[in-house]
């Protein structure tokens, strides 16, 4: 009968090697893995940045010009009551339709930062400062929606209330089609706009929507600060991550400015 020994050092060593093979291979698998997905975060983050320059243009041009005309018609309705310019009254007509308008911010459109957040690609970002700063994305948009419900609120509960029991409403309808505004209302189904000069409670409509302006001024104005902390932090994370791109882009910049000089 045959009897085999058996090397038990060379089975272990043989199970050692293979052991450390397969850990070396899921250890290069996953250092493969990791630097494909830090390429994928580098990547939306330069589309992340181009989405906050024009975001930030919107909101700089757009939605802070509209509630900051809102807010001087409105100072100049609270100077028509209190110094009671009865000659005004046309325009005091015409100004009280803003009463009904909001211009606030419902929300940031970031759609591009908002999947970047869904892969969970934020908690990834190895830059320490941007990654803080992109978390407070989440916080700013939140802001928005508090002021925004408050602001839709207010206009629901107590202004429009008060605009449709005071007002011709007709008069003070933005979106009025031609043959409405070729309607010729009866004197009898008009309001007394006369009476608004001895109605506190006018004042008091104006003075809240000045207020809820205000606000709705300073959320965006904290919101765009906070958007130039992130716009400046991706913006250096990019140059960093990609030098030769940009020094082109600086490049290009001055021979365009250079050349619109001459």
């Amino acid at each position: 009968m045959l009897r085999f020994k058996i090397d038990y050092k060379h089975i272990i060593t043989e199970i050692t090697l293979v052991t450390v093979g397969i850990l070396i291979a899921i250890q290069i698998d996953t250092w493969y893995n990791e630097r494909v997905e830090q390429q994928e975060i580098d990547k939306y983050l330069i589309s992340i940045q181009e989405e906050f320059e024009i975001e930030m243009i919107w909101q700089k041009d757009n939605k802070m010009y509209f509630l900051k005309q809102q807010r001087q018609m409105l100072d100049q309705l609270s100077r028509w009551l209190i110094n009671q310019e009865k000659d005004s009254l046309p325009w005091i007509i015409a100004y009280s339709g803003t009463l009904k308008s909001n211009y606030g911010v419902d929300f940031y459109d970031f759609p591009i930062l908002d999947e970047f957040i869904q892969l969970d690609y934020l908690n990834k970002i190895q830059d320490d400062s941007l990654r803080l700063w992109l978390k407070e994305y989440n916080k700013i948009q939140g802001y928005a929606e508090v002021a925004w419900n408050h602001t839709v609120e207010r206009t629901n509960n107590i202004i429009t209330p008060f605009l449709v029991k005071n007002f011709t409403y007709m008069d003070i309808f933005d979106s009025r089609t031609e043959k409405t505004d070729a309607v010729i209302i009866p004197k009898n189904l008009r309001k007394n706009y006369k009476i608004l000069y001895d109605n506190p409670e006018f004042l008091n409509i104006v003075a809240l929507k000045t207020e809820t302006v205000d606000n709705d001024i300073f959320v965006l104005e904290d919101a765009i600060e906070s958007f130039n902390h992130i716009l400046r932090n991706i913006k250096r994370y990019n140059k960093e991550k990609s030098p030769k791109s940009w020094n082109v882009k600086e490049e290009f910049g001055e021979n365009n400015q250079s050349a619109s000089t001459q």
